[in-house]
């Protein structure tokens, strides 16, 4: 059957890409092998992901061989990445197996990277997910519906998603940028808006299949790929630095009305983040400060380190968006609680990112700078900030020099960003940021 209405079903097979980096990696030098193998034999599912990524790089039998072995690895983040990479260097894929394939995520990696697939039994699927109570089984079935191309399955997703969002409660603010992916909207990480959009919409919603190949199967290396291989196995080493690392991260966060959309984008992805970087690096606690502003109904509100993601989701979904508006917010006394009361380990690292769209109050400004400054000094205790105020034209005043002053960078997210992404980032490092921060991508395309 054909997967899709407008290429080929074979495209994803036959396809080739020539792009100069590409190789043949029974001709890599040792280190490059040395440092595959290594990626390969790790116990850590990232380890083994970053493998696969790095395999698009090689496109003769030997590549192929191995990226159709990890199809079968026992994580199936790591076959979702072993799809991609066999669909950019043009191979194929088992229809035994892909007839044998249940994870339905792992069915979306390869109906977007336009494979084929039985229709007859993806229709059964789909009717299935679709049918579930769980808003994240109907999630999938929208997915898999648009992009199979077929007719009668995108009208099932269509419907499909209609219910959803009219389902949606704020804690199910983490299906926010799948929809938007597949309806061409930009996110407004707001359930209610989602809602109001869904009814204005009435029956003219149409949506994207998503598809991660372009039609004639062509498509730029990744950033993991284009390294050579000396700077590979510099990447390989740094990353199994990161697995020894023991990481105490607090996030300190602006729960004043106007940081609605970042409250609801942090509460939904916090999960996502910690599992990525938990498992990257050997421990990572999790902290949260949330604050507004004087005479609110909480001025600063806080929880202690948890290594639980269940926990420390429960903690953020207690969170609401409301007061504010006057401008300055309380931002000392947020950053005096996370830097005074949270129980740093002397022996973790330590990492707190501030986020938020307001100054601190007149006055305050100068302490907040000499706080950062002690924590980096005294504990080596690292401030990054990120604005998200939408805008690169200017900065919040203050925020730069805290973040100078705490030996971190300081963000500016923009409207496209991603709020984890940039959080994960600053967590593990500048060293490689590009390609790690690509990685992270990687992983939120193919595995939410």
């Amino acid at each position: 059957m054909q997967a899709q209405d407008d290429a080929p079903a074979n495209t994803a097979a036959d396809a080739t890409a020539p792009v100069d980096v590409r190789s043949a990696l029974r001709e890599v030098a040792p280190v490059e092998r040395q440092t595959l193998t290594a990626l390969l034999h790790s116990e850590s599912w990232a380890r083994r992901a970053i493998a696969a990524a790095r395999l698009e790089r090689y496109s003769d039998d030997e590549a192929r061989t191995i990226l159709r072995n990890l199809l079968d690895d026992r994580a199936w983040q790591v076959q979702c990445f072993a799809v991609r990479s066999l669909a950019r260097i043009g191979a194929s894929i088992d229809p035994d197996w892909i007839n044998r394939q249940e994870n339905p995520r792992v069915l979306r990696a390869l109906l977007r990277h336009r494979y084929p697939m039985d229709l007859q039994r993806l229709s059964k699927g789909v009717e299935a997910l679709a049918k579930s109570a769980d808003l994240h089984n109907k999630m999938l079935a929208v997915e898999l519906g648009a992009a199979s191309g077929d007719a009668t399955l995108m009208a099932v997703a269509t419907e499909t998603l209609r219910t959803l969002v009219l389902r949606m409660k704020r804690t199910d603010a983490d299906l926010s940028p799948r929809i938007a992916q597949l309806t061409n909207v930009i996110d407004p990480h707001r359930t209610h808006a989602w809602r109001q959009w869904i009814m204005k919409k009435g029956r003219g919603l149409e949506l994207e299949h998503c598809y991660a190949l372009p039609a004639d199967g062509i498509a730029e290396p990744a950033a993991l790929a284009l390294l050579e291989p000396q700077m590979f196995s510099d990447l390989e080493q740094y990353i199994e630095q990161l697995g020894e690392r023991n990481v105490d991260l607090a996030i300190v966060l602006d729960c004043t009305a106007s940081m609605y959309g970042e409250l609801a984008q942090a509460q939904g992805e916090i999960d996502q983040m910690m599992q990525f970087i938990g498992d990257v690096v050997a421990s990572l606690r999790v902290g949260i400060v949330a604050y507004r502003d004087r005479r609110d109904r909480f001025d600063t509100k806080g929880w202690d380190f948890t290594a639980d993601i269940d926990e420390a989701r429960r903690r953020l979904w207690t969170l609401t968006a409301e007061g504010g508006g006057d401008g300055p917010e309380m931002v000392y006394e947020a950053l005096k609680g996370a830097y005074m009361n949270l129980s740093w380990m002397r022996e973790h690292e330590k990492v707190l990112v501030l986020i938020g769209d307001a100054p601190p109050h007149v006055g305050y400004g100068s302490k907040c700078v000499d706080l950062a400054r002690r924590g980096f000094e005294e504990a080596e205790l690292i401030t990054h900030v990120i604005e998200a105020d939408g805008r690169d034209d200017r900065s919040v005043k203050h925020f730069p020099a805290i973040a100078e002053a705490g030996g971190g960078r300081c963000v500016s997210l923009l409207d496209n960003d991603s709020l984890v992404v940039e959080i994960t980032g600053l967590t593990l490092g500048t060293r490689f940021d590009d390609e790690l921060t690509a990685f992270f991508g990687m992983y939120l395309e193919l595995c939410r």
